[in-house]
């Protein structure tokens, strides 16, 4: 039995192993992690709404209709994550602003209250930022 133990020691620290045995496993779904999903979903539906004119058409459309759904689905385990600390709540409110002014069209499937709740433990924080950036920006010589 030891034999076995050590050999399984093994195998088990190799690095593509890892990265598989990580897979398996749930793990704590990080604030940059989710959003790096949402913009690799949204990418995928902005390529996918190009047009063209290849053979492809007849896959296009049921491919935009998943493609939407995975984008919605993104930002919304987006806007329920709760932040672990200040610097990932700063990041999710950076991000869903600027989610909203490049897409006018997500504000509607936004759920801007969801978000203000998942964000309401670090308001302090989140206010002091965003007076220090307007602040700095309004003493500037421009």
């Amino acid at each position: 039995m030891p034999f076995q133990t050590r050999a399984w020691n093994q195998i088990r620290y190799l690095p593509g192993r890892m990265k598989m045995m990580g897979s398996l496993f749930r793990h704590r779904r990080t604030m940059s992690w989710s959003i790096a999903r949402h913009k690799r979903a949204r990418q995928g539906r902005v390529t996918a709404e190009e047009p063209s004119s290849s053979a492809w058409k007849l896959v296009r459309y049921p491919a935009l209709i998943f493609f939407r759904w995975r984008e919605k689905r993104a930002l919304s385990k987006l806007i329920v994550l709760a932040p672990a600390n200040a610097d990932e709540a700063r990041q999710k409110l950076v991000y869903l602003i600027a989610a909203i002014v490049a897409d006018p069209a997500t504000s509607d499937a936004i759920g801007i209250a969801d978000a203000i709740k998942t964000l309401k433990p670090f308001e302090g924080t989140l206010a002091r930022c965003l007076n220090r950036r307007r602040n700095r920006f309004n003493d500037s010589p421009l």
